[in-house]
């Protein structure tokens, strides 16, 4: 089943995405190189593949702070 990314808003925050288990994080669309029959593929990842979402956030705050982070997804059957 292949799903699309909604658009979403975020403030003063950046979301990044990762298929490999948190171990590379990248903007969405993102792709993976493949090799077949001696060619370098590049293959748009399904979203329905993403493993991890990460929320970098570029201001500055006190450990007393508290920081709410939300992503909603809509799942369609």
């Amino acid at each position: 089943e292949k799903r699309e990314h909604a658009s979403w808003e975020t403030t003063g925050r950046e979301l990044l995405f990762s298929y490999v288990g948190g171990n590379v994080f990248d903007k969405p669309p993102l792709f993976v190189e493949e090799v077949k029959g001696g060619l370098t593929v590049k293959r748009l990842v399904n979203p329905m593949d993403y493993t991890n979402i990460m929320c970098i956030c570029n201001e500055r705050f006190n450990p007393s702070d508290i920081l709410k982070v939300l992503y909603k997804v809509k799942v369609l059957s």
